[in-house]
């Protein structure tokens, strides 16, 4: 991004200084534009103030379930609507219908026809009194269509050039405070709005979406042409619910991916440690040692910890579960760890459903032999966390190896093979085609670049960044891209 200053040659190369040329010009619309967010603010308060004292109705809770749908179940509503604002509520006046039914639930018949707008509602009782700038507005945000916008050339303080992903159209953007924050490359998702000249959002997400999930977009977007001749607006409308669902989706798999993850068995991820008292150490093992299908008593007793007179002390081994696929097939399935120490007997599982299979288990083969404690819960999140730090201490151990010559030549190799090999590897992101494959259609093009772009931007370790840009350049050149 370049802010252009006064003395500067003016970009539009008339070889004039920017003051003696554009600059006038520019200015004269940054009041206008000001002057358009100033009333469309000011409209969206009077709405707000009239549904609160004319209306009189809680509709709120019916309009978040129609927006966040299945997400509702997952996440406290007071903090989904404080983290989408700026897309729940601009969608909850402007495009949220209330149904037939919600409108005869509430005895709402002498108010509201079915299928308007809060916003048409609030039209039909206060239009004339509305300014001739609060009627263009009015007329520019009502059922705006939302969709994913690609930023293609940032304006600072002004604007961007983007490229509208669902309806595939170029528009540029008058957004001057999210003209500061953004790059060429993000993608958005949002409503664009048109008014007097200037197209600028009226709703926009929370998160910009990296390259690499754009498939998940140009996925959706051939759905909808399946259907469509062209994705039009009224396409766009039509199948609003569907469009503002695939933003969900890729929203929480981006800031909450452990919200989908299970374990093998379908189960949601729960890592859960399960504490117990003990009598006795040896007669704990003696009946848990069942439990593991990976091997007998006398495999697991000749690894287990014993004192100087002899005495079983304590043991670890997995709980585990045979599963038979045929007369001479069978898989161990690993079902958490159990730790024996002393008086005390630990089990580490990954969901709540094990957590409570374990527990019967273990009462039912030590019965008075085992007093439960407690069981402590830790969060995916937390999990996560501490798992980056372990790896992130790991990693500052090995940099100083990583930065010998020796070590990157080998690297460097390593890269430029891995690169060469990516071309002719199943990609999930491509539809589980080779990206040789994926390059043969115009959509499978757009996301193999996308998945480049993301790849150029991600340092694959410490001084390999021009390596990987040339073996980059490598691929799109023998790709035709």
């Amino acid at each position: 991004m370049h802010k252009v200053g006064r003395n500067e040659p003016c970009p539009c190369g008339s070889g004039k200084k920017y003051k003696k040329c554009c600059l006038r010009t520019e200015e004269e619309n940054d009041f206008l534009y000001r002057r358009i967010s100033q009333a469309h603010h000011g409209l969206v308060e009077k709405v707000m103030e009239f549904l609160v004292h004319d209306l009189k109705e809680d509709i709120f809770y019916e309009a978040s379930i129609d927006f966040f749908q299945k997400y509702l179940d997952e996440e406290d509503q007071e903090t989904l609507v404080q983290d989408f604002g700026p897309l729940f509520w601009p969608w909850f006046l402007f495009n949220w219908e209330l149904s037939e039914w919600e409108i005869r639930g509430r005895k709402l018949e002498s108010l509201f026809s079915p299928d308007t707008t809060l916003f048409e509602f609030y039209l039909q009782k206060k239009e004339p009194r509305l300014d001739e700038l609060e009627k263009a507005i009015a007329s520019g945000v009502n059922r705006n269509a939302y969709t994913f916008l690609e930023v293609e050339r940032v304006f600072q303080n002004r604007g961007f050039n983007a490229r509208d992903l669902l309806g595939n159209k170029d528009l540029y953007i008058t957004e001057h405070t999210a003209s500061n924050s953004l790059k060429d490359g993000d993608i958005i998702f949002g409503n664009p709005t048109q008014v007097k000249g200037y197209t600028y959002l009226t709703g926009s997400g929370p998160i910009k979406i990296p390259q690499k999930m754009k498939s998940w977009i140009i996925d959706y977007r051939e759905e909808l042409q399946g259907g469509y001749k062209t994705i039009s607006e009224g396409v766009l409308r039509e199948n609003e619910t569907e469009t503002i669902q695939t933003f969900l989706e890729l929203y929480f798999s981006l800031t909450k991916p452990w919200s989908k993850m299970t374990n093998m068995d379908g189960e949601a991820l729960s890592f859960r440690t399960v504490y117990y008292d003990i009598k006795s150490p040896g007669r704990a093992f003696d009946a848990l040692c069942t439990l593991c299908a990976h091997s007998s008593r006398g495999e697991l007793i000749s690894e287990a910890e014993f004192d100087e007179q002899g005495r079983f002390v304590g043991a670890e081994f997995p709980w585990s579960q045979a599963v038979f696929y045929g007369p001479e097939s069978r898989e161990n399935i690993v079902m958490g760890h159990i730790y024996i120490n002393g008086r005390s007997l630990t089990v580490e599982v990954n969901s709540e459903e094990r957590e409570e299979e374990i527990r019967e288990e273990i009462e039912s083969l030590l019965g008075e032999e085992a007093k439960y404690r407690v069981t402590e819960v830790q969060s995916c999140e937390s999990a996560m966390k501490e798992a980056a730090d372990k790896r992130f201490a790991e990693e500052s151990e090995s940099e100083d190896l990583m930065q010998s010559p020796e070590v990157q030549n080998l690297l460097a190799g390593k890269l430029r093979e891995h690169w060469r090999g990516w071309m002719d590897i199943e990609v999930p992101a491509l539809g589980n085609k080779t990206p040789r494959q994926a390059a043969q259609t115009s959509e499978g093009r757009e996301k193999v670049l996308s998945l480049l772009r993301d790849a150029e931007n991600t340092s694959p370790s410490p001084g390999m960044e021009d390596i990987q840009k040339e073996s980059i350049r490598e691929i799109k050149e023998e790709l035709g891209l």
